[in-house]
């Protein structure tokens, strides 16, 4: 989806030099229609999957009590607030260098609108979702090593190792390895 709104973001930018569509942003229209296919594709789901009918004896007689959860929480809060707390704050330095990625290619490298759509709509979409494959791939390795901590070695490795690219794109001089560094940091 940000892949996507960011190729047609650069292509509608292009064709009207930027002035607003129907009394709208240009950067408001392209992220609608990026999203449009997600409801779709959601009353898709909602019309053709059904959940499996459940077979043999369940293991739970009655439902959790409703502050079960809860209790874990409280009992492993020094746990649970180290993780959401770093990843919230990974993700909020991650989604701002890449937010800024098309922002600074304009300002830097003077490159057109759709150009920037493109090479960044393509690192979204292709880095980004083969990122997504490979950190499960990796996950799964990992765990047969780490246990259930794999998964958030991967997470904080990945995450530093995403920041550093995602930043050097940012710094790198030449506009070619500044997409390479981005499409690798997504």
């Amino acid at each position: 989806g940000a892949g996507l709104s960011y190729l047609l973001g650069g292509y509608l930018l292009d064709l009207t030099n930027g002035a607003p569509l129907a009394g709208m942003d240009i950067w408001r229209i392209a992220f609608i229609v990026a999203g449009l296919p997600g409801y779709a594709i959601a009353a898709l789901i909602g019309i053709l999957l059904r959940d499996p009918k459940r077979t043999g004896p369940s293991k739970h007689k009655t439902a959790p009590a409703p502050w079960a959860a809860l209790r874990v929480f409280v009992a492993r809060w020094q746990f649970f607030s180290l993780m959401m707390g770093g990843y919230t704050m990974l993700a909020c330095v991650l989604y701002t260098l890449l937010g800024w990625s098309a922002a600074v290619y304009f300002a830097r490298f003077s490159v057109s609108p759709s150009e920037v759509g493109w090479v960044v709509g393509l690192c979204f979409a292709v880095g980004g979702g083969g990122g997504a494959l490979l950190s499960g791939v990796l996950s799964n390795r990992l765990y047969v090593r780490h246990g259930s901590a794999a998964a958030y070695m991967l997470g904080a490795g990945s995450g530093v190792f995403a920041m550093i690219f995602v930043l050097a794109s940012i710094l790198a001089p030449p506009f070619a390895s500044s997409v390479v560094m981005l499409f690798i940091g997504t």
